[in-house]
């Protein structure tokens, strides 16, 4: 019996020991709401967290060279993307997009709104005035809309990249690093339009435009505000905190 209750001990001692020396929960697994590790090779675009998988995809280059395993990637800019359907868990006044990315050329990354006529929604691309580029991230309501831009950026270059709202205001990380903290004067409003990553809506819902030519990798969407700390834990130094490590 003193045997028992003396290895009972021990295990509890490690235990907390253990807890002690790795720290607390990094508290990312319950405002996960979608998560896409990119290491498809063929077909259907997977969402690790609750199955908001992809309904068709156009001109993707599967099993291309990732930040962590592998990852999809375009080739061009002609009428490429990945199409989800409208996904309402994404209709979010307050949240944050984390994702890997190296941009070739192009515009989108990301977009669930019509950036030809209503502009509800988000969206995440890369725009430029020469000789510099930028990320920029868009909130949208109607005609009310808010571009945020990052510093420049290289082109060819793996990027994380973290996008946060919360009424209140935007933020943009670069690899872990604050890049960009601005007023939100937009709080984005949603509509029946498609979630897409490589590209945004144009023409009522109907076309894709401005596809981005370059590789994504693990891609969460989140439906709080990441903190400082969430966004260093998930650049990890550089190499990209996997999806089975969100607690």
């Amino acid at each position: 019996m003193k045997f028992t209750i003396i290895t009972l001990l021990a295990v509890l001692l490690t235990t907390a020991c253990q807890k002690e020396i790795t720290g607390s929960v990094n508290g990312l697994s319950s405002i996960n709401i979608a998560y896409y590790k990119m290491d498809e090779s063929s077909e259907t675009v997977v969402d690790s967290k609750n199955a908001h998988n992809s309904t068709s995809t156009t001109g993707i280059t599967y099993s291309a060279t990732g930040k962590l395993n592998t990852a999809l990637s375009t080739t061009d800019v002609t009428g490429n993307g990945i199409d989800f359907g409208e996904i309402n868990a994404f209709d979010l006044t307050t949240g944050s997009i984390s994702l890997w990315v190296n941009f070739h050329t192009g515009a989108w990354l990301l977009s669930n709104m019509d950036n030809d006529n209503d502009r509800n929604g988000f969206s995440v691309l890369r725009s430029f005035s020469t000789p510099n580029n930028f990320f920029t991230v868009m909130l949208a309501s109607g005609s009310a809309v808010q571009s945020v831009n990052s510093s420049a950026i290289s082109l060819d270059t793996w990027y994380h990249l973290v996008v946060t709202w919360n009424g209140t205001t935007v933020q943009i990380y670069l690899n872990g690093t604050l890049d960009q903290s601005v007023s939100q004067t937009v709080t984005p409003t949603y509509t029946t339009f498609p979630f897409r990553l490589f590209t945004t809506t144009g023409s009522e819902g109907v076309t894709k435009k401005a596809p981005m030519y370059g590789t994504l990798d693990e891609i969460g969407i989140f439906n709080a505000v990441l903190t400082s700390t969430q966004v260093t834990t998930l650049y990890n130094s550089g190499t990209p905190l996997a999806f089975s490590s969100f607690d």
